[in-house]
């Protein structure tokens, strides 16, 4: 097998940090001051005020039952549908 062969590495000597330059201390940015506006609780939400609504009466309940398969009107009791001749329950 063939070696492989590197470039040699060059290595630059570091200072211990004793002994390193003290590096100026960054520059402090300065904002213009911001000025806080107190700020008041919510009202309370009211509804709005509305006219009363009429009351509208139910719809008289009908006691007239209809065939299920035909529709038509049935007279209490029947057992068959006197149109179509479907049974009733």
């Amino acid at each position: 097998p063939q070696q492989l062969q590197y470039p040699a590495q060059t290595m630059t000597p570091v200072q211990p940090a004793a002994l390193q330059q003290p590096q100026a201390a960054p520059q402090q940015l300065q904002y213009p001051a911001q000025t806080m506006t107190p700020v008041q609780p919510a009202a309370v939400l009211q509804q709005p005020q509305t006219a009363p609504q009429p009351v509208i009466p139910a719809a008289p309940v009908s006691s007239k039952s209809f065939c299920p398969f035909c529709g038509a009107e049935l007279n209490s009791g029947e057992r068959f549908c006197g149109r179509c001749g479907g049974k009733l329950k």
